[in-house]
């Protein structure tokens, strides 16, 4: 995975707002008013704010109204399967993508995808993990920032965002740890600096713990 200094070569402007389904708006179905939303960003991610260059990132769920076509974080495995997968595996649900979007160019800025996995006795015995059953996890599978946006800390702040929100999932759904498979030495030190740890001293697969996951991020607001 692509830890994120951003990519996508400039997604084109579609014109089109967001569609009900983004968190801006309500739908009678527990989707939060625009209001809270804010209030809950500027809590759990710090200022939403401006990136340089951009208007104000708002994080939402997936919504095929917004072009992935031009996204582009350089790394053309992500790019082609944010482009053309993304889509099915929210279909099928099998993955959960969150975008941070642009507002003032209408486009997507960041993204983050998660899975629901398990790590087996074979991948944590003898690790840092230390445990003899298998261990119930939440896979970041993924993070990027636009090329464009990349090098204004919003892969900080997408990844920020992410933590804290599966903080607040963490008291309704049971999970041990969130993992990620870091891309290269760069992005393992990238999610050291959050609290990640490595599961061996010579891998790329991180962890951290839903009790320490938990302890540093607040949760959302309802």
């Amino acid at each position: 995975m692509w830890f994120g200094p951003d990519s996508t070569s400039s997604l084109s402007r579609t014109g089109r707002r967001p569609d009900p389904a983004t968190p801006e708006a309500s739908d009678g179905v527990g989707i939060r008013s625009a209001a809270r939303l804010k209030s809950k960003r500027q809590r759990l991610c710090g200022k939403v704010g401006q990136v340089q260059g951009a208007g104000v990132i708002v994080f939402g769920p997936f919504t095929k109204d917004l072009d992935r076509l031009t996204f582009t974080c350089g790394k053309e495995e992500l790019d082609h399967w944010f482009r053309y997968m993304a889509g099915q595996q929210e279909r099928d649900n099998t993955a959960r993508t969150i975008f941070g979007m642009d507002e003032r160019q209408v486009r997507v800025a960041s993204f983050y995808t998660l899975v629901a996995t398990r790590l087996e006795v074979a991948e944590v015995e003898g690790t840092a993990l230390g445990s003899k059953y298998p261990v119930s996890a939440i896979l970041l599978a993924r993070l990027a920032v636009h090329v464009e946006y990349q090098g204004e800390g919003l892969g900080k702040r997408t990844l920020l965002y992410a933590l804290a929100n599966l903080a607040g999932v963490s008291e309704q759904v049971g999970f041990e740890v969130v993992v990620v498979d870091a891309i290269d030495d760069e992005a393992v030190g990238f999610y050291q600096k959050y609290g990640f740890r490595q599961l061996s001293d010579d891998g790329r697969r991180l962890f951290l713990t839903t009790k320490d996951l938990r302890k540093t991020f607040t949760r959302p607001e309802e």
